[in-house]
């Protein structure tokens, strides 16, 4: 039985940098101050064609006994229970975007229309009861 998972992207960068004075640094900032020399280090991003070396891990717990799982693939087989658990890529919501000024507007007018009416018809019951007394 294979199960899917879905798994949310959640990715923080460390950045491993070396100093000139031969000190190494790691950080999540893009910049960063040395600690021996206090030299300021920026990391720029270089594009480069090609396989990226960057490797992504995925973790998460196994759906039939909860056992954490590491894998650098898509499909992994649970050590715990045997069973196989496949990967997916969760889609990102879209964000509800606002109607057009023509819709708006359209909403409006029906709104009003509804309301008139609404209106009218409180008048004419009014006057209806006053003409049956």
């Amino acid at each position: 039985m294979t199960a899917e998972i879905v798994v949310e992207r959640d990715v923080e960068r460390v950045f491993h940098l070396q100093c000139s004075c031969g000190s190494a640094l790691v950080s999540t900032e893009k910049k960063i101050a040395c600690n021996t020399c206090g030299k300021s280090l920026q990391v720029r991003r270089v594009r480069k064609r090609g396989a990226s070396p960057v490797a992504v891990e995925y973790h998460f717990a196994c759906c039939f006994c909860g056992v954490a799982l590491v894998s650098t693939k898509k499909l992994a087989t649970c050590t715990h229970c045997g069973q196989t658990l496949q990967i997916l890529r969760a889609e990102k919501r879209t964000s509800r975007t606002s109607p057009s000024p023509l819709r708006h507007a359209m909403i409006q007018d029906f709104e009003r229309l509804c309301i008139s009416l609404g209106v009218g018809i409180l008048i004419i019951c009014f006057f209806y009861g006053l003409i049956m007394d």
